[in-house]
This record gives C-alpha cells, structure tokens and sequence, in this order.
C-alpha cells in the first residue's frame, strides 16, 4: 500500500515536519545537544520538559528563593 493511499498519513508527516523545523528555528544551540536524536515533534517536547521542568525538591526550593528575590 502506498502513500496515496493514506492521505492522512502522508499530511500527518508533512506536519510532523513543519513543526520539527519550527522548533529547530527557534532554540537556541545549547538545546539541540539534548535533541539530536529525536525523530519528531512529541520527542522534542518531551526530551526539552525533562530537561528544563523542575521537578526535584531542590530545584523546586532554588526556584521559589529565586522567585522571592526578584525586585521590582
């Protein structure tokens, strides 16, 4: 079976495409250290909140002192 056959596919990967590039325009070189290997958009998304969600009680507890420390 071929590609015309699943149009949904071929338009779901044309895309999967487009937003790969969009992403890739938009992150700054230190990011794509951690991204290289992804194959898609879901990956990305998921490689990049791990990477920069913080998730431990230290990194939780350095952003609220951060947070506080801000002055306006």
């Amino acid at each position: 079976m071929g590609v015309h056959q699943f149009p949904m596919m071929k338009m779901m990967t044309n895309y999967n495409e487009k937003k790969f590039a969009l992403f890739c325009e938009h992150m700054m070189d230190a990011q794509f250290a951690h991204i290289q290997y992804c194959e898609n958009v879901k990956s990305i998304w998921e490689t990049l909140c791990s990477v920069h969600e913080a998730k431990t009680i230290i990194n939780k507890l350095f952003f609220h002192k951060r947070f506080f420390r801000i002055k306006m």
